[in-house]
């Protein structure tokens, strides 16, 4: 936060600066790039233990990693808005991890609320994207700190992302009344009558 206090809003995506520089905002940088090898790692026991494995979830491992270490060696601005949505987002949603893995009993309008969040970040990123592209084109004299190859892996990366999720969004929550609600429904359901034989 202190470094966010000396730069302007659109430095934050634009320079190579305080933000970047700051050692405790560098070090949750790295580590945020370090993090996607356990996540590569997490695909494997999905695997191991013999669940289903969603195209989404793979892909999305194997690209953000990639991702990550081009960034962050070429030094591409941007990323930290990557960064810093993505630890927001997913500390709400390993926390709900933690509680399935629990057996604690979550609404499906909480893993709806995680997949429109998720959607929202996005959208933000691309959108912080859109802009530095303008800018690029816009204004040639003045150079921004993002590369062709960041730029462009960042932007396949969301583009595709946005798709996913919309995808699994729909069908998730909105096609026949939602495969996520059925299956609690059902679940509920089959709950109620376990508890009434017993």
């Amino acid at each position: 936060m202190r470094a966010l206090v000396k730069i302007s809003f659109l430095d934050t995506y634009t320079e190579i600066g305080e933000l970047q520089k700051d050692p405790i905002a560098g070090y949750w940088a790295f580590a945020w790039c370090v993090s996607k090898i356990p996540e590569l790692i997490d695909t494997l026991f999905v695997v191991l233990r013999k669940r289903p494995l969603m195209f989404m979830h793979w892909y999305h491992h194997a690209l953000t990693g990639y991702f990550a270490f081009v960034t962050f060696y070429e030094e591409n601005a941007y990323m930290v808005w990557v960064v810093w949505l993505n630890y927001f987002i997913h500390s709400f949603m390993y926390s709900y991890y933690c509680a399935r893995a629990i057996r604690f009993r979550v609404p499906p309008q909480l893993a709806q609320l995680l997949t429109f969040a998720q959607i929202c970040q996005f959208m933000i990123t691309h959108a912080v994207m859109g802009h530095l592209l303008w800018l690029c084109y816009s204004n040639t004299n003045k150079v921004y700190a993002v590369t062709k190859r960041g730029f462009f892996i960042g932007a396949f990366m969301e583009v595709t992302y946005i798709l996913l999720w919309f995808r699994f969004y729909y069908i998730s929550y909105i096609a026949n009344g939602g495969k996520k609600y059925t299956q609690h429904r059902i679940a509920t359901q089959n709950g109620k009558i376990q508890q009434k034989i017993e």
